[in-house]
């Protein structure tokens, strides 16, 4: 009995020991994680933005494969590597610039602590850039716009700033698009025109300034045309000229205007036009040119004719009276509008017939004359004109000349002893009759026509009746 007991002992010692032996582990002590140690280095610690830096993490003791290491600079995570034999690598190009604190952290897991590496320091310069100019064209001429393209490598961000330069002066700015910044100007100087861009650069990308590129500029032909506030003028009037330069000069240009070749003035420009009023335009076709003196960039000049007439006048003629007996002075005054030059001729005339020349004086002619013939007289004052003025006739002015007053003493007939005495009646009608008077001894005023006849009728009857005495 007692070695069945003890056979029995021995056999439930075994059995708990093949148990203890196929205990799940639940069953066993709980074993603490084991502690771990991570590290870091770097392919560089000195690199410049946008370069390639690789990070290299290494945790001890070796950990299971897939685990996960972070990387951060200057704290912040700049990515995620796994465990592939205890270590970790992180290849970037996006390190900021300056000097960056790099580390890694090891997240563990249920057998390994988790594990953060000293920080290592990598210097990080801004990127060096370089940048290159082209043209639209090599060859313009002034004012015609011209693209300059500016590129700058390795891309920069779009928005950045690329200042553009012709012969060291800055001649306008542009902004990157995909690296790229263009300007279109057309205010290069005449000339070979050096050409260059600067790229400002920012905190990550160095600056950089292009080689020059030559562009050579024309100056800009030009044409001058000119208009006239009329066309056709008399002399004396004021004319407007205006002179247009186009393409449109820089305002403050000197512009010439000539009448006939000589110089009539000067007019500066404002956004290319220039005029001058004048009033020194001479009678006839005057040719009528300007001409734009130019500067570095611009050039020419072109020419309008404008046709002067002489200045119309009017001619009045005025009597000193309209009733004058025959050899009586009568003074005719002839005016010519607008005043006429001292010395000018004026002709005047009695019923077509010249009468008589007279210079002017302040517009004025005045001819004194006795001869003019009995009857009535139509008198004109003809104004010649020069080459300023154009002639112009008066109208006719009438003149009634009358006979000279006369006394005839007609003797009496045989039958008729009274002495008659014949007036005449200064502006009689002829065909009035004869008013008698009751005393024969009386003179009987007769018209002067009237008078005459009678004064011949009775000559004859009286040399007739002498004439048969005689006999």
């Amino acid at each position: 009995m007692k070695n069945y007991k003890s056979a029995y002992a021995r056999h439930v010692l075994l059995s708990f020991a093949i148990m203890a032996l196929l205990a799940p582990s639940s069953l066993v002590r709980a074993q603490s994680p084991t502690t771990s140690a991570t590290s870091i280095a770097l392919s560089t610690s000195t690199s410049t933005y946008g370069s390639l830096v690789v990070i290299i993490a290494t945790v001890s003791p070796t950990v299971p494969n897939g685990e996960t290491i972070t990387f951060y600079a200057n704290g912040v995570p700049i990515g995620i590597g796994t465990t592939l034999g205890g270590g970790a690598a992180l290849t970037t190009t996006s390190l900021p610039v300056g000097t960056d604190q790099i580390t890694a952290s090891y997240a563990g897991d249920a057998y390994y602590t988790t594990s953060t590496s000293a920080a290592i320091a990598e210097a990080v310069g801004p990127a060096p850039t370089s940048t290159s100019v082209t043209l639209s064209a090599s060859t313009s001429t002034y004012g015609v716009p011209v693209v300059v393209i500016a590129t700058v490598s390795p891309t920069v961000p779009n928005g950045e700033t690329v200042e553009f330069y012709a012969n060291g002066a800055p001649i306008g700015t542009g902004v990157t698009t995909g690296g790229v910044a263009t300007l279109a100007t057309n205010m290069l100087p005449s000339g070979t025109d050096q050409i260059t861009a600067s790229y400002a650069g920012d905190a990550d990308y160095a600056t950089s300034s292009t080689a020059a590129i030559a562009e050579t500029v024309r100056s800009a032909p030009t044409s001058t045309s000119v208009a006239l506030s009329t066309p056709t003028s008399t002399y004396g009037s004021s004319v407007v000229v205006t002179a247009t330069v186009s393409p449109a000069v820089p305002n403050g240009e000197t512009v010439t205007f000539y009448d006939n070749g000589v110089p009539l003035g000067t007019g500066t420009t404002t956004e290319g036009v220039a005029t001058l009023s004048t009033t020194a335009l001479p009678s006839g076709t005057d040719q009528i040119t300007a001409s734009y003196v130019g500067d570095a960039n611009h050039t020419t000049s072109t020419s309008i004719t404008e046709k002067v007439d002489r200045a119309p006048t009017s001619t009045s003629v005025t009597l000193s009276t309209q009733n004058s007996t025959y050899g009586s002075l009568v003074v005719i005054v002839a005016t010519v509008s607008p005043t006429i030059p001292k010395g000018e001729a004026v002709t005047f005339y009695d019923n077509g017939i010249r009468i008589g020349t007279k210079n002017a004086s302040g517009g004025v002619a005045v001819l004194s004359i006795t001869a003019l013939p009995i009857g009535t007289d139509q008198i004109t004052a003809s104004y010649s004109g020069d080459a300023n003025y154009a002639t112009s006739t008066s109208d006719a002015v009438a003149e009634t000349v009358i006979p000279e007053p006369s006394t005839t003493i007609v003797p009496a007939t045989s039958t008729a002893h009274a002495t008659t005495t014949i007036l005449p009646t200064q502006g009689a009608d002829p065909s009035m009759p004869i008013a008698k008077r009751a005393d024969p001894s009386l003179p009987v005023a007769v018209p002067m026509t009237v008078g005459i006849a009678v004064a011949i009728a009775v000559g004859l009857t009286y040399y007739n009746s002498r004439k048969r005495r005689w006999q």
